[in-house]
């Protein structure tokens, strides 16, 4: 007899960069033999592998982000042992148990099974304790999982229907429950993803931007996630149908795959980071999940008070934000990727795409069908049409085309696993709270607080704790809220919780307490279903975060309130004048700013549909009379000061331009990152400063309609009896004093345009690398130290381009517009140029030196001006207008981020195009916001008649002023359209000589010419809904906007190149104008009085 033992190890070294095969090295030790007496044994051969390999049919995966280790090896070891005896028999191994693992099943067993026979509490129902019992039990399986999810459920409900506590149809009536369905469709919509490879290629796009750290990529997807969430109010089909095919794919492409070890690599940290973020992003708007108006109505039921739209985000966006930038790290802390970085993933990235070569057939329909499903989801509640029927028509298009097969439906075995099993929990805790047994468990708890005698901040932590860590028992957020809410609400009120403050709370906590397990949200099922995190720390993360998010929520979240006011224990209805919910309907609405006014045309007889505004008196176009001299007198000068910033951008760029193309191309990226800030920052604050100030301007105290609201806003003059007592002045100087008035607004808005100028300044000079680094300029490209030095220097200026931006919005609330054109004709940038930059040989450096001192000059004119009008020492702090600037300006900020992103990510992709697209990108969109700026002239000529005009209930006036700037707007658009076409091609050697720059901007020159009425139109419906202080629809219908526009860049200019671009600006601007002709055209909000 003899027996024989070995033992071998290979180990596998590759290049993770390069090689597209794995390169295997073995190497092979055997151990030595020996020799022993035993019994014969059968042969048995045990080996364990850890070989990583890629299963996209596209192309290899990307490189391991790299791991700490240079040269990874990969070892294998297999260990044999035989033993044979001549002439014995081998006896066939035995088969493995195929069946439920023993010991998990029987603790489930064993758990319903105590639970059943425990004494039924007083109160509670014979069913709804056996039911209690079961699902425990099927609670307990799903955590030990002695079978697969879905086998587990089934045995729950079969439990419940053998018991008799629950009959067949109600054990199965989830599964037509839409929730389950959706998560379902999700799969098959990830699967049409990854196999036409248009996952692959936006993944690739975002590594390419964002893939030289693992961090990077992590954070640029949680803020996209977050900028969908108030247009789709899904979370299953935000963050399923969209973003899990995408995480997936970037999965693949970095090597991190499900089944082979690798899945550490990034797939686990990213899962769950986007997972809990999700829940994050679902808490911070009224919109961004489905159950959330159902907390604002059982709200307002209990305390009779509305949360609208407004004031949630209001609320949430602080606390929501930091939980943003928080929790992503913290994972990446606690249970970080193995790979962190690698420098080298964006340019692989930029070679794969190149690879890919333009988009196949099925990658266009299957962009195409995921264009048509988030426009349904986004618009689904004005079309009539719910987020599983829109999942349902997407996917019919898939099937219909060929892109995904019915039979690849089929075998996503995931997909019917988690909808069985989520079906099973929605059905067995619907009829936990049918049953009788929630209620009675949130009077028990109510009662029981309520004796301890505790203050009512104490008393309220413990409902908050009590409430949120229920949620174990749940799996749906909207039977939650509908089971608990307004029983917890009403009690912490009658603690002494301050009920606005109490419902904020927990509808805010409604959504966080969804990422506590993997049942408990709807996007949960979906991003546990890919299998990248094992069960007990899905669960184990997710009670950890449910920790932070409970601090910063409850902690930082606190602050913010106490600041904004929701923390004050008085009547909260002066916060809720920005917008409600309309109680009685499925869908949510803003009002306040489009609050209906009763129609004052109602007893001219005939009434007319709104859209024929756009058409009325359309012969009188040019007509000169009171209203046209008043327009005119507005816009012009209006449209000469918009353009000054621009002129001066362009000046830069004819002079620097003679330097070479790679200063011009630089200096292209440098103004774009730098006037997207700005516009960031003070775009918000000048539009509500022009009506606001436009509108107290209005406001008189003998006015007969001035609301106890307008009466603290309204301009007072200085009393001539302070005046005399100063009798060293002249009769001049008294006349000036007498005649200033105060105007809190502008006092307001000088003070927040020097602070955001100074935040400006700092932020781009400590960021100036990074953040031309995210705009397509790398480290080692030679456009970075001159961009890096003109954005430097041009950011010492910011504070006085905020607050020269600032006080030309209080001159146009004053109807002024010829003061800042007076500022902007200072030359000095004309004349300090050439100086600089030729003279004084200063390059690039010369012209952002030249520009600062202008700007510093400007701004020093405007105040010099502004002192002479308005008195800017407010009588004391309390009258500034903080809150007001605030509610309204996050509103515009929340569009501005959203919009201007656009045109930011426009200039990174021309970028990564390289130095002569981008230069010629940066000539031709400078010369399409300048022109188009001239439309903003009557864009704000609109806004500040129009404030006026609604300010007194002058509804004629203002139809006839919207109608006459849109007209006006169109043949403007029409002339600028026609001169950029012929005198664009001439002009663009003023910018420069190179040949090949030079061809690039002839290619652009179409799109500029062509879309400058679009363009037009959309400045001055933008101007014609501030006026109507629209600024709720301004905000959330560009955000829509933006949404798409950005896909679309995503697509076309990785297809395209430089053309793609303009494609998708032109598609960007054709929304822009169609959300505010959508307003106006409809006569919904502020502009309701049109139907006449």
């Amino acid at each position: 007899m003899a027996s024989m033992a070995l033992t071998s190890s290979c180990s596998l070294g590759f290049s993770p960069l390069r090689s597209r095969s794995v390169k295997r090295h073995l190497t092979a030790a055997a151990s030595t033999s020996s020799v022993r007496s035993a019994p014969p044994r059968p042969r048995r051969l045990k080996s364990s592998s850890a070989i990583s390999t890629s299963s996209s049919r596209f192309l290899s995966p990307l490189p391991a982000l790299s791991p700490r280790s240079r040269s990874p090896s990969l070892t294998v070891k297999a260990e044999a042992t035989a033993a044979a005896s001549p002439g014995a028999p081998s006896s066939p191994p035995a088969k493995p148990w195929q069946g439920a693992a023993m010991k998990p099943l029987l603790a489930s067993i064993a758990t319903g099974v105590i639970l059943w026979f425990v004494p039924v509490p007083s109160g509670v129902s014979r069913n709804a304790w056996q039911l209690l019992a079961i699902f425990l039990a099927t609670i307990v399986g799903i955590i030990t999982q002695p079978l697969p999810l879905g086998a587990v459920a089934l045995l729950g409900l079969g439990a419940a229907v053998l018991t008799k506590t629950l009959t067949f149809s109600a054990a199965f009536s989830a599964f037509g429950d839409p929730i389950p369905w959706l998560i379902a469709l999700a799969f098959f919509f990830a699967r049409g993803f990854i196999k036409t490879g248009l996952g692959n290629r936006i993944a690739y796009q975002f590594v390419k931007l964002f893939g030289s750290s693992s961090l990077g990529l992590g954070y640029s997807l949680v803020f996209s996630e977050a900028l969908l969430a108030p247009a789709i109010p899904s979370v299953s089909a935000r963050a399923g149908g969209i973003f899990l095919p995408l995480v997936k794919s970037l999965c693949v492409a970095c090597g991190s795959n499900v089944g082979d070890g690798t899945e550490n690599k990034l797939g686990s940290w990213l899962m769950l980071t986007c997972f809990q973020t999700s829940v994050i992003s679902s808490s911070m708007f009224l919109t961004a999940m489905a159950a959330n108006p159902l907390s604002a109505n059982l709200a307002y039921n209990a305390i009779k008070q509305t949360i609208g739209w407004t004031d949630w985000a209001k609320a949430a966006i602080v606390p929501g934000f930091i939980s943003l930038l928080v929790v992503p790290l913290l994972l990446y802390i606690i249970y970080p990727p193995t790979v962190k970085s690698s420098p080298d993933a964006p340019k692989l990235a930029t070679e794969r795409l190149e690879k890919m070569g333009p988009m196949s057939t099925n990658e266009k329909i299957m962009a195409g069908t995921l264009l048509l499903t988030v426009g349904l989801w986004i618009f689904g509640s004005v079309l009539n049409v719910d987020a599983v029927t829109a999942a349902i028509l997407g996917l019919s298009v898939l099937l219909i085309t060929g892109v995904v097969t019915w039979k690849e439906c089929l075998s996503e075995a995931v997909a019917w696993d988690t909808l069985t099993w989520f079906a099973a929990l929605i059905a067995m805790a619907g009829y936990l709270n049918k049953y009788g047994l929630i209620s009675w468990f949130s009077q028990t708890v109510v009662k029981f607080v309520g004796g301890l005698g505790l203050s009512w901040q104490l008393s309220f932590g413990i409902l908050v704790l009590l409430y949120f860590y229920s949620h174990y028992f749940f799996a749906s957020g909207a039977a939650h809220i509908g089971a608990m809410f307004t029983a917890f609400l009403s009690v912490a009120s009658a603690l002494g919780t301050p009920p606005y403050l109490g419902a904020m709370v927990l509808a805010f906590l409604s959504n966080l307490m969804g990422g506590l397990t993997h049942y408990g949200i709807g996007s949960a099922p979906v991003f546990y279903g890919a299998n990248y995190v094992p069960l007990a720390q899905w669960w184990g993360y997710g009670f950890l975060i449910s920790i932070v998010n409970i601090i910063i929520w409850l902690g930082v979240g606190g602050v913010w309130w106490k600041f904004i006011g929701f923390c004050r224990c008085l009547d909260f209805g002066d916060l809720l004048t920005s917008s409600c919910f309309p109680l009685n309907q499925t869908r949510f609405s803003i009002s306040a700013a489009m609050a209906e006014e009763e129609d004052p045309f109602a007893s001219e007889g005939k009434r007319t549909a709104p859209i024929c505004i756009l058409f009325e008196d359309a012969r009188q176009v040019f007509k000169f009379d009171d209203l046209g001299r008043e327009v005119a007198q507005i816009a012009f000068p209006a449209a000469l000061a918009l353009t000054a910033d621009p002129i001066a951008s362009l000046i830069d760029t004819a002079f620097i331009g003679r330097i070479g193309p790679v200063e011009l191309a630089a200096v292209g990226v440098s103004i774009a990152l730098f006037n997207q800030v700005s516009r960031i920052a003070i775009f918000p604050l000048v539009s509500v400063t022009t009506s606001f100030v436009a509108e107290e301007d209005t406001v008189s105290p003998e006015g007969p309609e001035v609301s106890p609201e307008n009466k603290e806003l309204i301009p007072q003059k200085e009393s001539s009896d302070s005046a005399l007592k100063f009798s060293s002045f002249d009769s001049e100087k008294l006349e000036q004093m007498t005649t200033r008035r105060h105007i809190p607004s502008a006092s307001t808005a000088l003070v927040m345009g020097s602070i955001l100028g100074l935040v400006q300044a700092i932020l781009l000079i400590a960021g100036a690398k990074p953040l031309l680094n995210f705009m397509g300029v790398g480290y080692d490209s030679l456009m970075l130290t001159p961009a890096q030095r003109y954005l430097t220097l041009r950011s010492l200026g910011a504070p006085a381009v905020l607050l020269s931006l600032a006080m030309q919005g209080v001159f146009r609330g004053l109807k002024d517009t010829k003061t800042p054109l007076y500022a902007t004709r200072d030359a000095t940038n004309i004349i300090l140029d050439p100086i600089f930059i030729f003279v004084f040989h200063l390059g690039v450096s010369g012209a952002a030196i030249a520009h600062v001192i202008s700007q510093y000059l400007i701004s020093v004119i405007l105040f010099w001006r502004l002192m002479d009008q308005i008195d800017l020492v407010p009588p004391s702090i309390k009258h500034l207008q903080f809150g007001r600037f605030l509610k309204n300006g996050f509103l515009l900020l929340m569009r501005v981020i959203a919009v201007t992103f656009c045109v930011t990510l426009a200039a990174s992709m021309a970028a990564h195009l390289g130095p002569t697209p981008m230069a010629a990108f940066q000539v031709c969109l400078q010369v399409w916001l300048a022109a188009s700026l001239l439309a903003d002239g009557l864009a704000v000529a609109g806004q500040a008649i129009l404030a006026s005009a609604f300010a007194r209930k002058d509804y004629s006036k203002a139809a006839a002023t919207a109608s006459r700037v849109l007209q006006l707007g169109l043949v403007l658009g029409l002339i600028l359209a026609a001169v950029l076409g012929v005198g664009l091609r001439v002009g663009a050697k003023l910018f420069t000589k190179d040949v090949n720059v030079l061809h690039v901007i002839s290619i652009g020159i179409p799109f500029v010419s062509a879309t400058q009425p679009i363009n037009t139109l959309a400045f001055v419906f933008d101007g014609v809904n501030f006026g109507a202080s629209d600024f709720a629809y301004s905000a959330y219908s560009m955000v829509a906007v933006a949404l798409i526009s950005i896909l679309c860049l995503f697509i076309l200019s990785s297809s395209y190149g430089f053309i793609g671009i303009w494609v998708a600006l032109t598609i960007y601007m054709s929304l822009r104008a169609l959300a505010g002709f959508w307003r106006i055209g409809t006569g919904t909000g502020p502009w309701n009085f049109l139907w006449r």
